[in-house]
């Protein structure tokens, strides 16, 4: 009799926590995240916010938005860490590449690049790359990179606070290696968007 108690007990235990799982997975599988749409573009969806200069998720392909970009320059980050992130992001904008200029940068800016012909390795110092960009008369910068500045001077020029810097990152941004390039951020017009 005893043994029959435990064992009706344990079936149970055992069927309702089965059933309050399975109740509890339902419930997270039918619950959407809400998003904000941003400046009625709908490919870019806002999901967090790192010191003050707003960060989107996008799911899709690199797409023009409607806005005139004006001039435009893709800056890639070929530190180590970028090599699989600005691989995979050509492979699925080829288009998008091949119809803007393109530099590469460590410590030095390297212009006219091929992706096939980076060699990724080196120190990051975005704001070199940033700033001759908009000496040479850039008004969009697409930048690739996940914006650990390691070396030079953390300031964008005058000229660059008035382009429009569009950063694609591999990852929501750390704010411990990114802290100090975010601060000086907010004194331009950028908009960070990963895809990770």
């Amino acid at each position: 009799m005893k043994k029959n108690t435990i064992i009706n007990i344990s079936v149970f235990i055992t069927s309702y926590l089965l059933f309050g799982s399975i109740l509890l997975l339902f419930f997270m599988c039918n619950t959407k995240k809400v998003y904000t749409e941003v400046e009625q573009d709908s490919i870019y969806k806002k999901i967090d916010k790192v010191v003050e200069v707003d960060v989107y998720r996008q799911d899709s392909p690199i797409v023009a938005t409607s806005k005139k970009q004006g001039k435009e320059i893709i800056l890639l980050d070929k530190s180590g860490s970028m090599e699989e992130f600005i691989t995979d992001l050509y492979k699925n904008n080829v288009e998008f590449f091949k119809k803007k200029d393109m530099w590469a940068f460590d410590t030095e800016v390297y212009k006219d690049v091929l992706i096939e012909d980076i060699e990724f390795s080196g120190d990051t110092d975005v704001f070199q790359a940033i700033n001759m960009a908009a000496d040479a008369g850039y008004d969009t910068v697409w930048l690739c990179s996940d914006l650990e500045h390691n070396t030079g001077e953390i300031q964008l020029s005058k000229l660059s606070k008035d382009m429009q810097i569009i950063v694609y990152s591999p990852k929501i941004l750390n704010s411990e290696k990114t802290e100090n390039v975010i601060e000086e951020f907010k004194s331009g017009q950028v908009k960070v968007i990963t895809i990770n």
